[in-house]
Formats: C-alpha cells, structure tokens, sequence
C-alpha cells in the first residue's frame, strides 16, 4: 500500500489528507512508515480508515445481523457506515487505495495484520483466545492458530526472543488447566503463574509477552511467495513497555518482518526519535521508510512528511521561477510550521498544540524548556551556562568576564 487517501472519515474532514509518501514512486516496493501523531490529532482515524478499507466485508459481516436481506441489510449497512463518516462534514467519506477507491480496489494479494495498543491491555491472565478476538489478521483462520502443533511454535519461538532479543529470564508455557491459557514463569524467583499474573509479574513484561505472542503468531501465519502483499498495521503499541524494550521491539520488527511494510503510528515522542535515529544511522534504511507526523492546525489535522521541504528546495524553485511567488510563500509558511512542530517533538512540548501555542511555550519558557539552536544540536539553559563557564575558566586572563548571572 503506497498510499491511502481519507477523507470526511472520523476526525478528518473535507480537505482530509493523502497517508504515506509525498511522491509515492508506484513502480518500486511500498516504503515503511514511521507516523508520529499526539492523541486526538487522527491517528486512530488513519488506524481505523486502513482497517475499514481492507476488512469492510468483514466488518459489515461481524455488525450487521446475517438475518437482515435486501432492503433492509442495506439501510442497516449504510447506518454502519455512517458513524465512520465525519461529524462537521456530515457528508459520505472517501477512502482511496493507491488513488483508487477502496471498494474497486484488487486487494486479493493482500495479507494486512492490524493490532492497537489497547488489545494488549493486562488482564488476570494471558488466553490466546481472547488475543485473538482483538485482532485483524488477513483472512487467517485464527482457530488454526490454537491448535497443539501451531501454538508450540508459537511459544517456541516467544521464548527464543525473550532470551535472545530482550535478554529475559521470564519464560512461557502453555497452561494444562485450559486451552490457550499461557503460564509465566520465572526460574530464578520461583513463580510459575497462568492466573492473577499482575500480582506477580511486572506489567510491562505482560505486556511484551502478549505483543511478542500476537507477532509470532503474525509470522507463522504470512504467506512465503513474493507475490503476496504482507501489511502489519500497529497503533501505539509501545506505551506500556519500558524503555529499553521498547528499542529492542523496534530491534525485532526491523530485523524479523522485512517481507513486510510496516506501518507504526505512535503518539511516544521519545519512541519516534529513538526508532527515526535507528533507521537513519544503525541500519540506514531512510531510503526504505518515511517520517511522518499528524498535528492540530487550527481544529483542522494535518499531516506531513519529514523532509518533504527544505530550504534548499524552496531557493531552486525560486531561482528557476519553477513556482510562482504565492506558492513559494505559502510552502515557506508550511516549511516554518512543519519546523515548529518538529522542534516541538525535540524538547517534548505538546506536538499537537497550534503553532501559536508551541510559539508561546517557547516564548514565555518553561523549567528545563530554555534552550539555544546550533546547526547540530540544540542544547538546554544550563549546559549554554556550564559552556560559557567552560570558556571564562580557560580563557587568557585580559578576556575574562568578571561576573556572569
């Protein structure tokens, strides 16, 4: 999926916005994408738009009674569709596949497997079941899943990652006490637990446990051949993780699910910058993935993709004349805000607000908010000060400062 255009869907309305690349090349692989966007700036629409556009059958099949036929399973379906529309608007939405709508569009080749944070929310125990009953995945026949060879699989490999990958001494086991019911167990505590799991395990690594079960099951179930399309879809799924799972997390999708493209939305500002620095410098794959970042313009979201603009860019079209004047001074205010934002992700204000808010907080400043701009780094109050001190204290004596406040 290269792109997806939605529009007068949730909380998009009428000008609505094209998710993915700026100039999607259709001939080559579809990128990865990195999406930053706070809460309540669209994210979970765009979530929610990929899930309608390719489970629509499905969907209408799980919430609209089979009994209903003609006339009135049409009233019934076009009610469903109708809470997806957008509420100013009011109008029917628009969603586009690759600049095709999404009910023309061939998705036979398509495998899309789609998990939200809040399916992995922690619970007494670990039923696979119940894992199973939050997802989207393709059209896998998740019963299949439970089955005794398939779930040993399964749990073989969750252990292998807990060990190898996230340097853990929890491992897993499935329970005799009912089917898909999973034990943690904890080897150098002594704890060996399928129920109450909370008391005993910290809820973080429940957490990882169900994520890991969810992305070992998706790679059993993927096709092999190169002519299938693998999406995985995954909405905010790092919250509850700590910090330095959530690394090795971005560590195992990168390195274990290349035959797909990979969509993260995310509104962690610090799991944003981390997973952009690994893909720009550890494994180098700008070239594979694309930034992007939704925010709050004025009640209108907005989205735009990293490095789309550039100074450099906006020159060339002025010194060619390639735009005309209006245009170029209405990219040079895009550029600006686009900046704005970015730098509000840099030393974590709130991305969502308005530029005029981000401005103000910048202004007016805030604790450990002052801050100074080089061309390669961008530096608080308090190391500015200890720099300067640096300086005084090495500094020949007729050039020294006598106070500094």
């Amino acid at each position: 999926m290269h792109t997806i255009e939605i529009q007068n869907f949730k909380a998009f309305g009428a000008k609505g916005v094209i998710f993915g690349p700026n100039k999607p090349d259709l001939t080559k692989r579809p990128k990865n994408i990195l999406c930053y966007g706070d809460n309540g700036t669209g994210k979970s629409s765009v979530f929610e738009a990929i899930l309608w556009a390719f489970f629509y059958d499905k969907i209408i099949n799980d919430k609209v009674p089979k009994a209903l036929i003609g006339e009135e399973r049409d009233n019934a379906i076009k009610q469903l569709q109708l809470k997806y529309n957008n509420t100013e608007t009011n109008v029917d939405f628009s969603l586009k596949i690759n600049g095709e709508d999404y009910k023309t569009f061939d998705n036979s080749l398509y495998h899309v497997y789609m998990l939200k944070g809040d399916s992995l929310t922690v619970t007494s125990d670990i039923s696979m079941l119940e894992l199973y009953s939050k997802v989207r995945f393709g059209d896998a026949d998740l019963a299949s899943l439970m089955l005794d060879e398939n779930l040993s699989i399964i749990i073989t490999e969750v252990n292998r990652i807990l060990s190898d990958m996230f340097f853990e001494s929890l491992q897993i086991e499935e329970s005799q006490n009912e089917n898909g019911l999973i034990i943690l167990r904890d080897d150098a505590r002594g704890i060996s637990k399928d129920g109450e799991l909370p008391l005993f395990f910290n809820e973080a690594k429940i957490h990882l446990v169900k994520l890991l079960l969810l992305l070992s099951s998706v790679e059993l179930l993927a096709p092999q051949d190169d002519s299938s399309h693998r999406v995985l879809v995954l909405d905010d799924i790092f919250t509850s993780l700590d910090s330095s799972n959530r690394l090795f997390i971005f560590q195992y999708l990168a390195e274990h699910f290349r035959r797909f493209q990979i969509i993260l939305l995310t509104h962690n500002v610090n799991f944003f910058n981390l997973a952009e620095h690994l893909i720009n410098n550890h494994y180098k794959e700008n070239d594979r993935w694309v930034m992007l970042s939704l925010y709050d313009a004025t009640s209108e979201f907005k989205l735009y993709e990293k490095y789309q603009l550039s100074t450099k860019l906006l020159r060339k079209w002025h010194n060619n004349k390639s735009k005309s004047n209006h245009d170029i001074g209405n990219d040079i205010r895009q550029y600006f805000e686009i900046l704005l934002h970015q730098l509000a992700m840099l030393i974590m204000i709130d991305a969502k607000e308005e530029s005029k808010t981000i401005l103000r907080d910048i202004y007016v400043g805030h604790a450990n908010r002052d801050f100074y701009i080089t061309g390669s780094h961008i530096k608080s109050a308090s190391e500015v000060l200890l720099n300067i001190k640096n300086v005084m204290a090495n500094a020949p004596k007729e050039y020294r400062l006598r106070r500094i406040s």
